[in-house]
């Protein structure tokens, strides 16, 4: 990186050395800062419905259907993750762990710490929190 300095009207340049990180490195992929964004960010997820019986339904138990999860083994690997729902309309904020799989299409079941999620809200979106490893 060259670096301009400006005294006494003449303007001079000095050489500055980076350190090689992986970002700066040549050996590195290119897209490597674009992988270390999305690790950080979180998936999105829908609410299908709360978990169900014959003839019950669990109000604490919520079925979440995520778009990248297509089998039962991607959906086995977010279990202990943590999920966030807010309420557009309220602005209630509801904090939740995904505890376990649901069938094989990639469907996990949440529970949520304070109370669950109302009927009304089926179909809104959840964001599910990449652990911190």
């Amino acid at each position: 990186a060259v670096v301009s300095t400006q005294s006494t009207g003449m303007s001079k340049s000095k050489i500055v050395k980076l350190p090689k990180t992986p970002a700066t490195s040549i050996a590195s992929p290119i897209f490597t800062q674009h992988t270390l964004a999305l690790e950080k960010c979180s998936l999105k997820g829908v609410f299908v419905s709360h978990r169900r019986a014959l003839r019950k339904i669990y109000p604490k138990d919520h079925l979440i259907k995520l778009s990248v999860c297509k089998s039962r083994d991607a959906a086995s690997k977010l279990i202990g993750n943590a999920v966030e729902f807010r309420n557009k309309i309220s602005g209630r904020t509801l904090n939740g762990v995904v505890r376990r799989i649901h069938g094989n299409s990639g469907v996990v079941m949440v529970r949520f710490k304070e109370g669950g999620m109302s009927p009304k809200d089926l179909g809104s979106e959840v964001l599910v929190k990449q652990k911190k490893d």
